[in-house]
């Protein structure tokens, strides 16, 4: 709902065009300043959300990590199968390095980037 009045008011008065005069002037700051506390609302909005999420859901407490929660999970191989995944990441991290060993080695010039 905040965001998308949010969204109303700053599309609406990026396409407005007004003379220069004093009055308008404050209401375009009293505008910006509307625009400003909104986005400060819609953030303690979505911080407060996010709490209540996290307060909802106890695995993202902290009380348990990853591995514990991997230790204790119900589905049969999975355990087998992140181990899998991660020794082929590791294999992939040390080819990675070789590749760039190499051509480190050879023309480091190719590892540059060009403005």
């Amino acid at each position: 709902m905040l965001e998308e009045k949010l969204k109303i008011i700053t599309q609406d008065s990026a396409d407005i065009v007004l003379p220069e005069n004093p009055k308008t002037d404050t209401l375009i700051e009293s505008l910006k300043n509307e625009i400003e506390d909104l986005k400060h609302e819609l953030l303690s909005v979505q911080v407060a959300k996010a709490r209540s999420l996290i307060s909802e859901e106890p695995s993202l407490k902290g009380s348990s990590s990853f591995a514990e929660e991997l230790a204790n999970c119900a589905e049969p191989g999975l355990k087998e199968k992140y181990e899998t995944l991660e020794q082929t990441h590791e294999e992939v991290k040390k080819y990675l390095d070789k590749i760039l060993t190499n051509v480190i080695e050879r023309d480091p010039s190719l590892l540059m980037v060009n403005p």
